[in-house]
């Protein structure tokens, strides 16, 4: 053995395994190589004086000793030996230790021009992306995918787009108007990061021209035009030189067009590497072969070669750059023959193959997070759709979109309003080949009930302007699913889905205003947005409990209207036994105990959170949630008056009333349903509190309304007991004065149980589209549709004001009800049945 390949392996793995006849058993893969090792305590010194064969020995047997002697740690002892057998195949190098009884695999390259390459496949990662030789396969690779595969794009002339960069002579550089002009063409798909302050634009068009000084762009538009010009090719499409950066005009009918740009080029070039255009992608990258360990093999012909040993299943990529940017993936997703210089190689995509490959022929494991899925072939490969699509193929279809959603979501963009222009070329295709229906703010009409239930992972509601309707997930910054819930059967009607173009006709780009009007089951309700729980009031859940004189009995509720001829004033009060039904926060009853104190000292620091609490949860107390059908009838009543209550006494409470400031804070703590439970137990503690609530309290929560101008319902009867629905201000009095006992100082209360005792019942889930805003969040439930017998799952909504005199609302997530029982007191339920039954209304969300 020479001395060269000597120093890769200790002096008994060079005179045992590694001779030329034990070269010539591993390569025999039927057969390998077997022998016994040298003593355990050798093949450590062996590991640490560089061997890599001792080196797999000593990682592998430590790893699996454990389990091969039944459980028993440690490292073998100093004079113990191992039976071992090594196999070669053409990419591979498998080492058995019989002891473990697993056979451990290792991917294995070597370089082109090695003596190894006769007899091993595998090769090394092309790192000299801007050589000689990286070009010379890159050609290679896009010529054998011309020759191969029918539905790849083929070296021959097609229409070009409006503007191209002529590449054939590097020192004569110029920008050309095609005017129909045919050829074959490059595009190039990069990260821009920064201004381009020499794009093409109204004024500079004519002298581009008559010449491209190449020295004035940035390094990633230089060697683009290298790039080109090395692979042969002539014509290059870029964005910032072929299409006109200040013109709007100009700029939207190209991006229309983009969807036939991307993909009628020959090959797409990614300058996957490059996190700005000043960057560039043809260095050289880090050689991986310093890194990994290599061996020597005795090849068949008498030469002696050397192979490198991934210490990992194969070649793993880096996360690249342009895999973080919106823009780049519909560039990428769209072009049928892509050529990707990645931050460690150079690799290739064609459409007929889903998969990523090295140009030198290393083996590669583990794509991107940012993976672009590949569109189905017949997508890629027809310009013309069939009449009608086969089960087959459309379900192909919504599995592609469904996938191209999750995918782009998850990338960034710089400016949000590009949030459906950047995605428009991919949604072109798809609108080819699902026929007439209308793509709608993201949306597709056929598919629109489902595609309303979309979610989204850790979003937030977008806020830099106006981007797209609440019910399109265009709205939302974060990861989108079409998976989240499903209907098999839809039980609401969309009456109106309309979304309005920024750009007259073109349908695919910037949004400027939409609605979404709908008939269906709407009812109140209130989830906890930490714990994605949905609650209902327990009366309006279960039906109300009817006392008459010896009996109760149940009566199921309908939507609440107003303007109801039942509605009648009393002079005196609360008629009957009420029951809150409006979507408020509960304002509950705190019964302090007279034997609780809490201690002078800690006072301070019990007072200091609360303060914080009450500060977020005040608008709590003057939001004016009401039915749907009473905001679209404009009735809406008066703000609570908080003084006003400290003039009621509920005969069945404890609570002692020290002063007003006690009694503000007290209800302005029990509006947000929240504290510090030691709180709870000091009337004084909350007099304390109450003095600095008077720097922060809403205006509407100090206005007067009086009290016994009171709303009441006429109910089903049931002998002479009726049911009372009441105004604003008697429905928080009635949850105010409820009988809720809170726990003690040193009890913890969770939501649910807190909600349970406020009257409150666990209904189902919700996925919200934001996870801003406060912790208890009330609002309306629309059912889109049923999920079989057990849940029904649908939108929830916030109102957003009016238009035009008629109440508004925004989608705030998804909800999903479950109908069925379960011993778990923490799992929910809902009457399924009286929901359904429940009346259905128009609402109109934007």
């Amino acid at each position: 053995m020479s001395s060269s390949s000597a120093r890769l392996v200790c002096d008994f793995c060079s005179s045992t395994v590694f001779t030329f006849s034990a070269c010539q058993l591993a390569l025999a893969a039927e057969q390998g190589f077997s022998y016994t090792t040298q003593k355990w305590k050798a093949i450590v010194d062996g590991d640490e004086e560089g061997c890599t064969l001792c080196w797999i020995l000593r990682e592998k047997i430590v790893e699996f000793n454990g389990l091969a002697r039944n459980g028993s740690k440690g490292p073998p002892g100093d004079d113990e030996d191992f039976e071992v057998r090594i196999t070669y195949n053409e990419s591979q190098l498998k080492v058995d230790i019989k002891m473990l009884h697993h056979e451990h695999v290792y991917p294995v390259y070597c370089s082109p021009d090695d003596p190894a390459a006769a007899c091993i496949s595998g090769r090394n990662v092309m790192w000299q992306v801007g050589s000689d030789r990286a070009f010379e396969l890159a050609s290679k690779r896009i010529a054998e995918c011309d020759k191969s595969h029918p539905s790849c794009p083929k070296l021959h002339p097609i229409e070009l787009p409006t503007r191209v960069v002529d590449c054939k002579d590097l020192q004569k550089l110029k920008l050309v108007i095609t005017n129909g002009r045919q050829g074959s063409y490059v595009a190039l798909s990069y990260v821009w990061g920064e201004p381009q302050p020499h794009s093409t634009t109204t004024t500079n068009l004519a002298r581009y021209q008559e010449e491209l000084d190449i020295r004035l762009f940035p390094k990633t538009i230089r060697d683009a035009i290298t790039c080109t010009h090395k692979l042969k090719l002539r014509y290059l499409w870029i964005d910032t030189l072929c299409i006109l950066q200040d013109s709007a005009e100009d700029k939207t009918r190209e991006i229309a067009r983009m969807h036939n740009i991307y993909r009628d080029a020959y090959v797409t070039i990614v300058a996957a590497s490059a996190r700005r255009v000043r960057e560039g992608f043809l260095e050289d990258r880090d050689d991986p072969m310093e890194e990994d360990r290599r061996l020597p093999l005795w090849c068949p012909d008498g030469r002696l070669g050397t192979i490198s040993v991934f210490d990992a299943w194969s070649y793993t990529p880096y996360r690249n750059p342009v895999d973080e940017r919106a823009w780049c993936f519909q560039e990428r997703a769209m072009s049928p023959r892509t050529l990707l210089y990645c931050v460690d190689s150079l690799q290739y995509q064609y459409i007929t193959d889903p998969e990523m490959r090295e140009v030198g022929g290393a083996s590669i494991y583990g794509q991107s997070d940012r993976y672009v899925p590949r569109l189905p072939n017949m997508m890629m490969a027809s310009r013309t759709p069939p009449d009608v699509i086969s089960k087959e193929d459309a379900y192909a279809l919504r599995k592609a979109w469904k996938d191209v959603l999750a995918t782009y979501t998850r990338r960034a963009l710089t400016d949000r309003s590009d949030k459906l222009p950047a995605i428009s070329a991919v949604a072109q295709t798809f609108g080819m080949w699902w026929g007439p229906g209308q793509y709608i703010a993201g949306l597709w009409e056929q598919t629109l009930s489902s595609d309303l239930l979309w979610s989204i992972q850790g979003g937030s509601t977008d806020h830099t302007g106006y981007i797209a309707p609440s019910w399109s997930w265009a709205a939302t910054v974060g990861q989108v699913s079409l998976d989240a819930l499903r209907v098999s059967d839809i039980l609401w009607e969309i009456q109106v889905c309309e979304a309005v173009p920024a750009t007259e006709g073109f349908l695919f780009g910037q949004i400027k205003g939409g609605k979404l009007q709908v008939r269906g089951i709407v009812r109140s309700v209130i989830w906890d947005g930490e714990e994605v729980e949905l609650f209902e009031r327990r009366s309006e859940a279960m039906g109300y409990e009817v006392e008459g004189q010896n009996t109760t009995q149940r009566s199921s509720i309908g939507p609440i209207h107003l303007s109801n001829p039942d509605l009648r004033r009393s002079s005196t009060g609360i008629e009957g036994n009420t029951t809150a039904a409006f979507p408020n926060l509960v304002l509950a009853q705190a019964t302090p105990s007279s034997s609780a104190s809490v201690k002078p000292n800690n006072r301070a620091e019990i007072v200091k959170p609360f303060i914080k609490i009450v500060k977020k949860l005040v608008p709590c107390v003057t939001n004016r949630h009401h039915t749907p059908s009473e905001i679209t009838a404009g009735k809406l009543v008066q703000p609570l008056s908080i003084s006003a209550l400290e003039r009621i006494q509920d005969p069945g409470s404890n609570l002692t009333r020290t002063s007003q400031a006690d009694q503000t804070a007290t209800d302005v703590y029990l509006a947000g349903s929240i504290t510090p439970s030691t709180l709870l137990t000091s009337p004084q503690t909350i007099g304390e509190v109450g003095e600095h609530l008077k720097s922060f309290q809403s205006p509407e929560v100090t206005s007067t309304s009086p009290l016994n101008e009171v709303a009441v319902l006429a109910a089903p009867k049931v002998g002479e007991s009726r049911i009372s629905r009441c105004s604003r201000e008697e429905e928080v009095l009635s949850d105010s004065l409820s009988n809720l006992q809170l726990k003690s100082a040193d009890d913890e209360t969770t939501t649910k149980e807190f909600l349970r005792r406020s009257g409150f019942v666990h209904v189902g889930y919700v996925y919200l589209d934001s996870k801003e805003g406060a912790m208890f969040e009330k609002g309306f439930a629309i059912v889109v549709g049923s999920d079989g017998d057990s849940r029904l799952n649908g939108l929830l909504i916030m109102p957003a004001g009016d238009e035009g005199g008629q109440a508004v609302f925004r989608r705030a997530g998804l909800f999903v009800l479950n109908g069925s029982r379960n011993d778990d007191p923490d799992a929910p339920f809902c009457d399924l049945a009286l929901w359904r039954t429940t009346a259905a209304q128009v609402i109109t969300i934007i």
